[in-house]
């Protein structure tokens, strides 16, 4: 059976794409269990997105061509939904926060930008690998 080169950086950006699609059902799973407010919320996008993570994941491990569009199109969508979240904290102010409190929404967004602005760039510069 063959081999599969996998560069260390792709071992990484896979780990985290599977560990952030697993977080993001858990997340709004319990958003939803605690009865927060669901008003104005993209529920339906934040479970395509945590889908495309379970997806972008199995495809990066594989090494397969279309692992580089569904990383890309993911990458997209988190930074979306980061942005869209800012402003739903800002229009509704701190009280209309995650199940775990503003501070983790303080750290999450931030987090979560960077790093799909950093899956982003990594990909499209080795976009070779997946041909």
């Amino acid at each position: 059976m063959d081999r599969i080169h996998r560069p260390k950086q792709l071992t990484f950006i896979t780990a985290l794409v599977l560990i952030f699609g697993v977080a993001m059902f858990v997340y709004w799973g319990l958003f939803i269990l605690q009865g927060m407010p669901i008003e104005g919320i993209p529920i339906l996008s934040e479970m395509v997105a945590a889908c495309l993570a379970m997806i972008t994941a199995v495809g990066l491990m594989r090494m397969k061509s279309w692992s580089l569009p569904c990383g890309l199109a993911l990458a997209g969508l988190w930074a979306y939904g980061v942005i869209a979240g800012i402003q739903m904290v800002m229009e509704n102010g701190l009280d209309f926060t995650s199940p775990f409190g503003a501070l983790t929404d303080a750290i999450l967004f931030p987090l979560v930008l960077a790093f799909s602005v950093y899956m982003a760039i990594y990909l499209w510069r080795n976009r070779r690998v997946f041909e």
